[in-house]
C-alpha cells in the first residue's frame, strides 16, 4: 500500500493539467518522428534513410517509440509539426490534446523514479528516507518540468535509477545462485533502454561497472559475505555477473536503435563525434578552454550548495558565479539537507562505517557531477536532471540521520523541511500548469528554478525553513553544551 501511496501522491503532479505545461519547441520533434518511428517498425523498414537522417541519427530513439506507440493507443497515427528549423512565421506545435496524450508516458516514468527512489531510500536507510526521497523528487521543480514535457530527459534517468536499483538488489542477493544474475541482466537491459534514451546515460553504465569492480576489490564491503559463501564461487557468480550487465547493456543498446545496425562501433563514434564538436548548440558554447571548465565545474558544485546565488550576488557584487544558465537547479531545503547527508557520509567513511549502498549513491552523484560540470557546453537547467535522484536521496538521508530521534523539534524541521520544498512549486506554479513560459526556446528554462526562489512566496518558503533549521540547530548546540 505505501508503494501506491507514493506512486499516486508522486503522479498527481505530474498529470495534472498536461496540456497546461509550457511549450518546448523539442517537444515538436520527439512527437512527430515519434509517430513515424512506429509507422517505420510496425512495416518493418528498419533500413529506412529516416533512420539515418538528423536529428535522428545523433539522438537515440527509446523516447520516440514509447511517445509514438502512446499516441498509436490513443487512436493518433499521422500528424508532423516542424518548429525548429523552419521560418517562424511555418512553425508548428502539436494540438493541447496530441501533446497531452505524448506527455503522459513520461509523467507516468516521473512517477515510477520516485517509487524506485523510495525503495533506494529504504536500502539507503529507513523506510522514512524513502519518503522524503521520493517527496523530495515528486516535487522537485526541474524533476516535474521534465516528467511534463515529451522528452528524452526523464525517460533516460527513469531506466538509470532503475537500472541501479536492480543491480543493487544484485548485490544484496550475491549469496544466491542464480537470483543475483537474473538482477544483472535486468539491470544491463535497463542501462541499454537508458542509453537508447539519452546518450548521456552511459554514465550509469559506468557506474555499475566501477561500482561491482569496488565491491571486489575492497574487502571491507564483501567479507561479511564471505563467512556464508566460499571466495571461489562469490568471484564466480560477480564475474558473470558483470559480464551479462554489460553483454545485456551494449545488446540492448544495438537492437533498438536501427541507426546502429550498419556498423554499431563506426555508427556510435559519430555519434560521439558529433556531440564532442558541439555543433547543435552554434555560438552557444560557454567553456572554450580549461579555464573556462574549470570555472564552470566549480560553478556547478557551488550552485548545489547555495541555489540562491543572484541573491548572492545583490549581497557581494564581485560574485563570479551569477550565471544565467542554470543559475540553480534545486531548492533551498534540499540543497541545505544534502549538505547534512554529504557530511554524514563522509564522516560514516572516515570511521570506516559506511555500507556498500552508501557508496554507491554517493558515486552516482559524484560520476554525473563530474561528467556534467566538465562537458555540458550549454548550461541549460534540463541537463542536470540526472543529479536529482541521487542528491534526492543524500538530503533525505542526512535529515533522517540529522532528525534520527524524531523528537518534536525534530518532527518541527522535517516538517518545515518538505513544506517549504512542496512550497516552491506554487511559487514556480505559472511556468508548470498556465503556459506561462514567454517562448518555446530552451531560453525559457535558464534560471527557472532561480526565478521561482527570488519571488516574494519563493523567498516566504526559503526564510522560514531556513528559520526553522537555525532555532533547530541552536536548540542543540544548547542541549549539547549542557551536557
Amino acid at each position: 500500500m505505501l508503494l501506491i501511496g507514493v506512486f499516486v501522491v508522486s503522479l498527481l503532479p505530474m498529470i495534472v493539467a498536461l496540456d497546461g505545461m509550457s511549450f518546448h519547441g523539442d517537444e515538436s520533434h520527439w512527437i512527430s518522428e515519434g509517430i513515424v518511428y512506429v509507422r517505420l517498425i510496425l512495416q518493418g523498414k528498419f533500413d529506412d534513410p529516416f533512420w539515418f537522417t538528423g536529428p535522428n541519427w545523433y539522438q537515440p530513439p527509446i523516447t520516440r517509440y514509447i511517445i509514438g506507440f502512446t499516441l498509436l493507443l490513443f487512436g493518433v497515427n499521422e500528424g508532423m509539426w516542424a518548429y525548429w528549423g523552419v521560418p517562424p512565421s511555418k512553425r508548428e506545435m502539436p494540438p493541447d490534446y496530441v501533446l497531452a496524450i505524448s506527455r503522459l508516458p513520461i509523467a507516468v516514468m516521473g512517477a515510477l523514479s520516485c517509487v524506485l527512489i523510495f525503495l533506494l531510500g529504504k536500502e539507503l536507510k529507513n523506510r522514512w528516507t524513502g519518503i522524503i526521497a521520493s517527496v523530495f523528487l515528486a516535487f522537485h521543480p526541474l524533476w516535474l518540468s521534465s516528467s511534463r514535457r515529451a522528452m528524452s530527459d526523464t525517460p533516460s534517468v527513469f531506466f538509470s535509477t532503475l537500472s541501479i536499483f536492480l543491480f543493487w538488489l544484485g548485490i544484496k542477493n550475491v549469496k544466491s545462485h542464480t537470483l543475483p544474475l537474473i538482477y544483472f541482466v535486468i539491470s544491463g537491459i535497463s542501462v541499454g533502454l537508458a542509453i537508447d534514451s539519452k546518450y548521456t546515460s552511459i554514465m550509469t553504465f559506468l557506474l555499475v561497472i566501477l561500482s561491482i569492480l569496488l565491491f571486489v576489490l575492497v574487502p571491507f564491503f564483501s567479507r561479511r559475505l564471505l563467512s556464508s559463501i566460499s571466495k571461489m564461487k562469490f568471484r564466480v557468480i560477480i564475474a558473470i555477473g558483470l559480464m551479462l550487465f554489460v553483454g545485456m547493456g551494449v545488446l540492448t543498446t544495438i537492437v533498438l536503435d536501427p541507426y546502429l545496425y550498419p556498423n554499431p562501433y563506426q555508427q556510435f563514434n559519430k555519434v560521439v563525434e558529433y556531440w564532442g564538436r558541439g555543433e547543435l548548440y552554434w555560438g552557444y558554447r560557454v567553456q572554450d578552454t580549461p579555464n573556462d571548465k574549470m570555472n564552470a565545474f566549480i560553478g556547478v558544485i557551488h550552485s548545489v550548495v547555495w541555489p540562491g546565488s543572484r541573491v548572492l550576488k545583490s549581497i557581494w557584487p564581485g560574485y563570479q558565479w551569477c550565471w544565467e544558465y542554470p543559475g540553480s537547479y534545486t531548492t533551498v531545503p534540499m540543497s541545505a539537507s544534502f549538505v547534512l547527508g554529504m557530511i554524514y557520509l563522509l564522516n560514516r567513511i572516515r570511521k570506516k562505517e559506511t555500507s556498500f549502498i552508501e557508496i554507491v549513491i554517493l558515486l552516482w552523484f559524484l560520476v554525473y557531477l563530474v561528467f556534467i560540470s566538465m562537458v555540458t557546453w550549454k548550461l541549460w537547467d534540463r541537463y542536470f536532471l540526472p543529479l536529482i535522484p541521487s542528491m534526492a536521496l543524500i538530503a533525505a538521508y542526512g535529515l533522517t540521520s540529522f532528525s534520527k530521534r524524531m523528537l518534536r523539534v525534530d518532527w518541527v524541521l522535517v516538517t518545515a523541511t518538505v513544506v517549504s520544498h512542496v512550497g516552491n512549486i506554487f511559487a514556480w506554479l505559472p511556468e508548470l500548469y498556465d503556459k506561462q513560459w514567454p517562448d518555446a526556446n530552451n531560453n525559457y528554462a535558464l534560471a527557472s528554478l532561480q526565478l521561482s526562489i527570488e519571488r516574494n512566496l519563493g523567498l516566504i518558503f526559503a526564510a522560514s525553513y531556513l528559520i526553522v533549521l537555525f532555532f533547530t540547530i541552536l536548540w542543540y548546540l544548547r542541549k549539547h553544551l549542557r551536557k
